[in-house]
This record gives structure tokens, sequence and C-alpha cells, in this order.
């Protein structure tokens, strides 16, 4: 079909905006939703107009309704505002920064996803700006027209959305838009002798080199800050050459091969804090390696069931030959997002600096959340299973579910059964809530549904330490006749 039989759905959408209003206009959903268009001789609401586009042009897709205005828009030959558009792309990313500050810049997808763009009448962070690009630049790949929503609606777009979390993707968004940025790896770059030449009289000129009395540490910790190439350090630049040129190199045979004299003769050069920074954090960028790296813990189908963190965060991996638990993998991870804030290699810090450093304290953390963005990043879905701290003990249909899900001495028990024990065997009957994941004693279950209270009342303490130091929580068989009065089932 074309343009002729959805003739009164473009002078629908025309009587609301031009073409040339279209075009820098991104519909706000729900007014669009609520104003009113002229359609065969009628007014109706822009919902109402989706739906009947819908009805009479149906899909095979499972579009929302704002992907079906996506597909309206585009098969009524009207215009529409676009991210990926290289104009509006620019207009964004020169409302955080000129361009000669991008110069500067090394895509960061940590970094990018923090900052705050406007264009258009439009805010928002990076990480949208990003979500917003993958989308359409996906949508043009694949002669679709999904919007951002349907990628959390549909679970095998949600599975490519962790794509654009990436150094390179955010590479490319500058890329599209005409900016230089420092996106290349110099770990990437072919060396020729003329290359290196160039790239050491950027640091110093000829006389300056002559008159360096550096040693091969010096040389090492050099900075090296070009146009377009990360900044990149000189042990760095001597391993890329010697793997262009499969040999290994001093920094004297460097010199010599650039035709640049120096006055001191350094001894081989070797790799230090970029190689170590290289060897233990690299593959923080990369997601499938933390995804195979979580898959030697247990499958896909065992993460999406209810976990327990305490027992996992002492799992070991492998890595390139090297075991760590997920506890000391998490560390790591967060040392990188911090590291990854700064180009300057001298301001990276390790895991033995946050451990020791008082004024570093709080980077190396290790919990559920650290763990939880490993694994959304890897894109894999999980569950964690609740605490005691994380539910109401005294909702009436928390309890509920818990009394009807009960085992002792591992056989299933039934609620006429549990209203009949004493305290003690209360007290060693595991409960378990389906929805939340909450597993507990009854014991536990008794001392802090007693202490529920006093907590609430007193927020400044853990829950924890309001059962254990301050003996709140009672366990007694008043307690367990009040929750089972308060499930309701009794």
């Amino acid at each position: 079909m074309g343009i002729e039989e959805r003739i009164a759905f473009r002078e629908a959408l025309l009587s609301h905006r031009t073409k040339e209003e279209w075009k820098d206009y991104r519909p706000q959903h729900m007014n669009f939703y609520h104003s009113l268009f002229s359609f065969e001789g009628a007014e109706v609401a822009g919902r109402d107009l989706i739906a009947e586009y819908s009805s009479r042009f149906p899909t095979n897709r499972d579009y929302s309704d704002r992907a079906h205005l996506n597909r309206m828009l585009e098969e009524c030959a009207i215009p529409q505002f676009s991210f990926s558009d290289p104009e509006t792309l620019r207009g964004f990313l020169l409302s955080a920064k000129t361009p000669a500050e991008w110069k500067k810049y090394a895509p960061s997808f940590h970094s990018f996803d923090s900052m705050t763009f406007q264009f258009a009448g439009i805010n928002l962070k990076g990480q949208m700006l990003s979500h917003n690009v993958f989308v359409e630049l996906e949508n043009k790949k694949n002669g679709t027209n999904y919007a951002f929503i349907d990628y959390h609606r549909i679970p095998d777009l949600t599975k490519e959305l962790w794509r654009d979390h990436s150094t390179k993707f955010v590479a490319k968004l500058f890329e599209l838009a005409g900016l230089d940025v420092k996106s290349r790896d110099i770990r990437e770059e072919r060396l020729s002798k003329e290359k290196l030449r160039e790239i050491l009289l950027s640091k110093k000129s000829i006389d300056e080199w002559a008159k360096w009395e550096g040693n091969s540490p010096d040389f090492d910790k050099m900075r090296f800050d070009m146009d377009g190439v990360r900044i990149f350090s000189g042990s760095l630049l001597r391993r890329r050459y010697g793997e262009t040129q499969n040999g290994r190199y001093s920094a004297k045979e460097i010199f010599d091969d650039a035709g640049i004299s120096v006055a001191s003769d350094p001894a081989l050069l070797r790799s230090k804090k970029e190689d170590y920074f290289e060897r233990i954090y690299a593959f923080f960028d990369n997601p499938t390696t933390i995804r195979n790296l979580m898959l030697q813990v247990q499958s896909e189908n065992e993460w999406a069931q209810f976990q327990e963190f305490g027992p996992l965060r002492q799992k070991r991996v492998t890595s390139d030959g090297r075991g760590l638990t997920l506890h000391t993998l998490s560390m790591l991870y967060n040392i990188h997002k911090h590291n990854s804030t700064t180009n300057d290699l001298e301001d990276w810090i390790t895991l033995g600096d946050a451990q020791d450093n008082p004024s570093l304290a709080g980077i190396a953390t290790s919990n559920k959340n650290t763990l939880s963005e490993l694994l959304d990043f890897a894109g894999i879905e999980h569950r964690w299973r609740a605490e005691l701290n994380d539910v109401d003990l005294k909702d009436s249909v928390l309890l509920q579910r818990l009394l009807l899900r009960a085992e002792y001495n591992g056989a299933p028990v039934n609620f006429n059964q549990i209203s009949s024990m004493n305290a003690e065997k209360f007290r060693y009957t595991t409960f378990e809530d389906p929805e939340t994941g909450l597993k507990v004693k009854g014991h536990a279950l008794m001392l802090y549904y007693s202490a529920f209270d006093y907590w609430k009342a007193h927020p400044q303490y853990e829950f924890s330490y309001v059962v254990q130091k301050l003996k709140k929580g009672k366990s007694n068989i008043k307690v367990m006749e009040d929750i089972i009065s308060r499930s309701g089932l009794g």
C-alpha cells in the first residue's frame, strides 16, 4: 500500500503540525495521545488515531503506541525528530562541550552516561541519548519502528540494549555527529618509523630530547597526548611499536628507529603500571567477557532464580588463568569505574590503594548492587532473595504466603499443622515467600516480627542490631500466635 491509502491520516497529522514542525518536534506522549485531530470529518484523540491506523494497516510486530506513531509518521511520509540525525546529535553534544573541549575527551560510557545534554527543548542524560540513538540505528538497520519503551517490554529487545553501553558505541555518537574525540587506541595503530617519530616529537622537540636526561622509568611514565588518540604512556608506545615491528625495543632502540638522539642510554623498557591496569581491569569494558565469567558460576536459568548474595560472593571464577572470587571481582569493578573517570594514569588507583588509604574508603565495595550492575552489563537476568529488612513483617498478606509454604524436617506442613505446633517446633519450621524469595526459620521470624515496630520507630539502628544487640525480639508461643492471628488464616 502506498501513501494514497493513508492520505486521511497524513492530513490529520499535518493538521496538528506542519512537515517542518514535525521534524523539529518530539511528541510528548500523554499530550499527544489526548490532543484532537481532524480525521475524516470528525475530531479524534491522538491515541484513537494511532489505534485506527494500526487497525487499518496492521503489522506483525509487537509495537507500543509510541512505535505505532513512529510507523504512521514514516508511512505517511512525514519527517520525524531523529536523535541520530547528524545535526541533531551534534546539537545535543555541543550543548555540553565545545568542539575544542570534545577533542580532549576520551569516550567512556561511565563518564558519558551521567553527562547532561539539552537541544530542541529536550533535556536528557548521556545514557538516554545513547539509548535513543541506538534504537533509531537498529530501526534503520532492520526496517523496524520500535520505540525505546519497547526495549523494556520485549525480552528479545531488552537483551540487545546493553550493546549501546560500551566505549565503542559512545565513540560512534561523535563519529555520526562529525565531532573529533580521542576515540582511537594506540594499541590498534600500525606504527611505522615515521609515525613513531611524529609521536615522540609531539612530546618534545629535537633540541628538548637532546637535553633530556631521563631514564627508562621516566620514559615509561611519560604521557602522550595527540589529536584523536587516547592518552597513552611511553611503555604502551614501546610495546605497540614492538608488536608492529615483531620485536622488543629498548628506549635507545625506540629513539634510534625514530632518528632522534637523546642524552641518556636507557635500559630495556619494562611495562609497569600500564601493563598492570590492562591485565587486571581491561576486561571490564567487554560485556561478553563478564558474561562468560558469570556463567562459570551458574547457568542463565540458575541466575534467573532467587539468589542469596552471601554464598555467591565467595564463588570463584577464572580469568586469563587467574582465579578470583565474585567478592574480589566486584571490588575490582568499582576500582575500574573510579579509574574510568580520569584519563591520567597517574591518578588511577589499585585495590591495595583503596584498602590501605582511608581517604579512598568506600570505593572498593562489594555488594548486591555492584554484582547486579555486572550482571546487567553482561545481559544476564537475575533475582535476589529478599532479606528480613527488605519486607514489611506486619503485612498480613506476606504472612499468609509464608505460612502457606512451610517445611518441618524437610517435609511440607500445612497451616493446620502449623497452628497446632508449640513454640519449640515452630522455631525449627522453615517458611518461604514465593513472591519475594524470603526464606526464614520460625525462630528468626518470631524474633524479627516482634522487634519490627521498635526498629521502625528507631531508624538509626540496623534491624539485626535491634534484634541481636538490643534484644528487642521474642521467640515464644505468644509471638507465634500473634503471627498466625495477623495472617488472617487462623
